[in-house]
């Protein structure tokens, strides 16, 4: 009896510690939320998405700084780029988020094709049309996005596929690709190396030739009120 016993609560633990690392990421999120809330309650000065945005900057340079080839700001896009803060429409809870609505047009300079960032270093899409007050942008939760990544620190080439839940696609099957690598841009229609995401959940893809891996892009969209457009890019 006591040996079955130890083999039931041994049982019991393994199966937590399967569970507590399959959704690490919303366990993790769920404690941040409530330590997040705490402190607004305290403090009425706290400002949540702040925070966020700001978490969000710190987890996109430090990514970057663990790949070998990030060794100065040179392509940091608050030093090299002119960026706008534009406010962003809401349809919640009617938005699949594959295109928002921005509060700034034409007259404030925005064209078609400007990168659009969610944070600091951090893609989010690029403006699809413009009109004189307000412009719709094109986010990598859209279906037809697609453009060119690099995944770890090894800078294996992939495409990123848009829609609800990004994925990396054409990874090599000989890639030393594995769960947490950095996925940052290679496009030419967007800052190099602007940060996309994690990697996750590696897998073979639609062929056995090829690898595919779905992204954590590290942010809720919901979280987002502003974000940052590239004035000077090209």
């Amino acid at each position: 009896m006591k040996s079955f016993r130890i083999f039931v609560a041994t049982a019991i633990c393994i199966l937590i510690a399967i569970i507590l690392f399959v959704w690490r990421v919303p366990f993790v999120r769920f404690f941040s939320n409530i330590r997040v809330a705490l402190v607004g309650s305290t403090d009425p000065s706290f400002d949540y998405r702040s925070f966020e945005k700001l978490h969000l900057e710190y987890q996109a340079l430090s990514a970057k700084c663990a790949t070998s080839t990030f060794v100065s700001d040179s392509s940091a896009v608050s030093g090299k780029y002119r960026v706008k803060e534009v406010k962003v429409f809401s349809l919640y809870p009617f938005n699949d988020y594959a295109s928002v609505s921005i509060n700034a047009g034409s007259d404030d300079g925005l064209k078609e094709g400007m990168p659009v960032l969610a944070a600091p270093e951090v893609l989010l899409g690029k403006i699809k049309t413009v009109s004189r007050t307000k412009s719709e942008v094109q986010t990598i939760f859209d279906p037809s996005w697609k453009s060119t990544v690099s995944v770890g620190t090894g800078r294996i080439k992939a495409v990123l596929i848009g829609g609800a839940a990004p994925y990396v696609d054409l990874l090599p099957k000989n890639a030393s690709t594995t769960p947490g690598d950095v996925v940052l841009n290679l496009a030419p229609e967007f800052p190099i190396d602007l940060f996309l995401g994690k990697a996750e959940d590696v897998r073979e893809g639609s062929n056995a030739l090829w690898l595919r891996a779905t992204i954590n892009p590290l942010f809720r969209f919901e979280d987002i009120d502003r974000v940052l457009v590239v004035m000077n890019f090209p």
